[in-house]
């Protein structure tokens, strides 16, 4: 199976807006205090453009979502985490669908939930077929609980 890429659009767009208003603060805040030139406007300076870039660049490449499947797991990578979740196929109780959320049961640890609210009816499809054909591959129960 091929490594799925989930784009979350409108978290995208609010990203994109927060770091053109950082940099544009910076520059007018270093415009406004160019005749002070200490070590602290540079400061300044600096910290507003790497927020900006790290919020243009989605945090340098860090919030991106992905579901991998390797050999006998499945790696979770969800946005806003540093770490990917890595599930051993051994250790994945059941996949749940539901129509905002598909939550992936654990024996031993707490479930992975990935969030769908956001998703457009084509992200959503994608990320359903992907797991109902996870778990028909790797013979993982799955469960769907339609309207909720």
């Amino acid at each position: 199976m091929e490594p799925l890429f989930i784009n979350n659009k409108p978290w995208t767009l609010i990203r994109y807006g927060i770091g053109i208003m950082f940099i544009l603060s910076g520059i007018a805040y270093f415009i406004s205090e160019l005749s002070d030139s200490g070590f602290h406007n540079y400061f300044i300076l600096f910290t507003y453009l790497l927020a900006g870039a790290a919020n243009l660049t989605r945090d340098f490449g860090l919030s991106r979502s992905y579901l991998r499947p390797e050999d006998n797991r499945l790696i979770i990578k969800l946005m806003n985490k540093l770490r990917p979740i890595i599930a051993e196929d051994s250790e994945i109780e059941k996949i749940i669908l539901k129509r905002t959320e598909i939550e992936v049961n654990l024996k031993s640890r707490k479930p992975v939930r990935i969030n769908l609210i956001t998703a457009n009816r084509d992200e959503k499809n994608k990320i359903y077929h992907f797991f109902m054909n996870y778990s028909k591959e790797r013979a993982i129960q799955l469960e769907r609980i339609p309207g909720r």
